[in-house]
């Protein structure tokens, strides 16, 4: 026969005799603080305040599910991702007394300063309107066009590669994790070589760490034009190329004297991205820098172009796998 409904299941434990026991408080009605009013039951003069406030974004939220999402892609990174700071990362700063290729400068505060080209967004900045500044968290855009930039200047902007370091961790801060994979970032300086319509075609420089062109062997030295501040009676050149002389915009700051260009590590900059200005290579010295890489590009040209392998079918495609 059936069992009755409660047979079987634990009986509920009753409540203490003493409800006014200082273990067991109680809190009057009277004093209880009021509901909190949700948009739907507020004034209607209050309902567009409470609508922006509940969209607001929750910061702790967004780092708990990328800490979660993380976990899930790779468990041997979670443990590091946990403490990897998300709202307020700090890369090393840039050294004061000298330009590293590596680390260049970040614009002036001032939007209004000649240098720095943008003005502050508002609410009604839109993307999609031809030159408006943006300067928000998610997106830094200036509202400069090719004609503020010359040939041969030095400067600095954001540049981001793949990570090919495994020794990278998470939690370095110039590493990001991607839905494309991890991406390093730096603020590199690059030189102006050649102005095309809206973008900028650039060179990337280098420093190796302080090492210049003596821990690269004597065949790519040739793909690198080394760098000297003006007027540097005491500059030694490390490579095979003539070097470039650079007067920097602060005369107090002169460049890292290991740096060098790379002909070969050409990049596209577009003239609306977070860019500083650092310097700029005077005439002969550009003319320089753009015969030898006139004649890199002409040595690579020579090579030939390499015929395809011999194509396989399925079935000998599959008996070369077994």
């Amino acid at each position: 026969m059936p069992l009755p409904r409660n047979q079987g299941q634990a009986t509920p434990r009753p409540p203490p005799a003493n409800q006014n026991s200082t273990r067991y408080p109680t809190t009057p009605a009277s004093t209880r603080g009021p509901a909190p009013i949700t948009p739907s039951a507020a004034p209607p003069w209050r309902q567009q305040t409470l609508a922006q406030r509940s969209r607001a974004p929750n910061f702790g939220l967004m780092r708990s599910a990328v800490n979660a999402q993380a976990s899930r892609i790779d468990p041997s990174m979670a443990a590091a991702m946990q403490n990897l700071n998300i709202n307020n990362p700090s890369p090393p700063s840039p050294p004061s007394d000298c330009y590293d290729p590596s680390l260049g400068p970040l614009p002036p505060d001032d939007p209004h300063e000649a240098w720095q080209g943008s003005a502050c967004p508002t609410i009604n900045t839109a993307l999609s309107t031809p030159n408006v500044a943006v300067f928000i968290p998610t997106c830094k855009c200036t509202k400069r066009t090719i004609d503020d930039f010359k040939l041969g200047q030095i400067i600095a902007l954001p540049f981001h590669i793949p990570n090919l370091n495994p020794k990278n961790k998470a939690t370095y801060p110039r590493l990001a994790l991607t839905c494309e994979g991890p991406v390093f970032s730096k603020r590199r300086l690059v030189t102006i070589l050649l102005k095309h319509q809206n973008v900028l075609f650039c060179l990337p420089l280098y420093s190796f760490e302080g090492q210049d062109l003596a821990c690269k062997p004597d065949k790519l030295k040739w793909e690198y034009i080394p760098v000297m501040n003006k007027g540097d009676t005491k500059f030694r050149n490390p490579g095979k190329l003539q070097a470039c002389e650079v007067e920097t915009y602060d005369p107090k700051r002169p460049m890292k004297k290991t740096s060098c260009i790379q002909l070969t590590g050409g990049v596209k900059v577009d003239p609306v991205e977070h860019i500083s200005f650092v310097g700029r290579m005077d005439q002969a010295s550009y003319a320089r820098m753009l015969a030898f890489y006139d004649r890199r590009y002409e040595i690579a040209k020579q090579k030939a172009y390499e015929p395809d392998g011999p194509k396989l079918n399925m079935g000998e495609a599959s008996a070369v796998k077994k």
